[in-house]
Order: structure tokens, then C-alpha cells, then sequence
């Protein structure tokens, strides 16, 4: 009688073999945009009209960074306007090898003065093919300043009357009234 042997196998695989990714965001400008109403036009600070917002995605590999760009590294960028949902990218925001540059005052136009901008990153380790995701965020904020009385007038009576004696005619109190706009 024959007898029948069944063989298998198991494979092991240590999780820090596979490796980690991990990124932040570095920013050219600061985190808080001032917006100032009170000039003919609505100006910024700073303005990224004339000096753009570039936001550099940091990224390590195992300890080691990453040079933007890397074979088997892939980069893309949303935004997030307040707590909305995250969103694909405007006009006025592009991406170049990995590298978002921001040519407009988004800002001004945002309800909640809340700006993010997030970077979802993705690496094919070529040693064991296994691609790891990582995301970064980083965001901007809108303080205004309040708008200047720019012409303020005041009416009302501007003098006493005496009389010859030295004997006060009329009211003895004076009202004025200011008026801004």
C-alpha cells in the first residue's frame, strides 16, 4: 500500500524589511497671510502674486531623503478649503518635479481664512518592489485688519454767546456729532 506524504510551505516576511516613508512640507513663506483693507486696493502679506508660495515636499526613505525627482517616487498634490473636502488644484497652483508653486492670493476668497495643501506620496522600494504611501499637510491662515475710519466729520455748535455785561446768552452746553465712514 502506497502511502501518501503532503508537503507545504509558509513564507515569513518581517515587516522592516519593507522599509519607511515618512514626509513633511517646507514652506518659502510665512504660515499666515495679512490682509490689509485699507489701501485703494485689498493688499496681502505676503503677497503671492509677486512673490509665489513654494511648498517643497520633504521625504525619507529608511532614515535616507529622498531627491524630488526619484525613480519609483510619485508626488500629487490637493487642497482643502476650511473643513471642506480635499480637492484637485486651481489655476494659479502648479506642481513641477514634485514642487507646488502658488501664483495667487487664494485667501482672500476663502470663507474660513483656511487654506491646506496636502501631499500624498508614494515609493516603490526597488529591493523588494513593495510601494509605501505616506501623506503630508500644511496650512495657511488669513488674519485681516480692520478697515480705517477714512473721513470722520463733526457738526454741531462752535461757540458761546455773551452778551456786553459778560453774561452768557443761549445754551451753556455745546453738542457735536461725528460722523465716519
Amino acid at each position: 500500500m502506497a502511502t501518501a506524504k503532503a508537503f507545504g510551505s509558509i513564507s515569513i516576511t518581517d515587516i522592516t524589511d519593507v522599509g519607511r516613508i515618512s514626509a513633511y512640507i517646507t514652506s518659502n513663506l510665512p504660515l499666515t497671510v495679512i490682509e490689509n483693507p485699507n489701501s485703494s486696493t485689498t493688499t496681502y502679506t505676503p503677497d503671492w502674486s509677486k512673490n509665489k508660495l513654494t511648498l517643497t515636499p520633504v521625504i525619507y526613505f529608511n532614515e535616507k531623503q529622498l531627491v524630488l525627482p526619484t525613480t519609483g517616487l510619485n508626488v500629487t498634490w490637493q487642497r482643502q478649503e476650511g473643513s471642506g473636502a480635499l480637492t484637485d488644484l486651481k489655476s494659479g497652483e502648479i506642481v513641477k518635479d514634485g514642487i507646488l508653486d502658488v501664483t495667487q492670493n487664494f485667501l482672500g476668497t476663502i470663507q474660513s481664512g483656511l487654506l491646506t495643501y496636502v501631499v500624498n506620496v508614494q515609493y516603490t522600494d526597488p529591493n523588494t518592489n513593495v510601494t509605501l504611501e505616506t501623506q503630508a499637510r500644511i496650512t495657511f491662515s488669513l488674519a485681516k485688519q480692520a478697515t480705517e475710519a477714512k473721513y470722520c466729520s463733526i457738526q454741531g455748535e462752535s461757540v458761546f454767546l455773551y452778551n456786553a455785561s459778560q453774561t452768557l446768552v443761549g445754551t451753556d452746553t455745546i453738542t457735536l456729532t461725528a460722523s465716519t465712514t
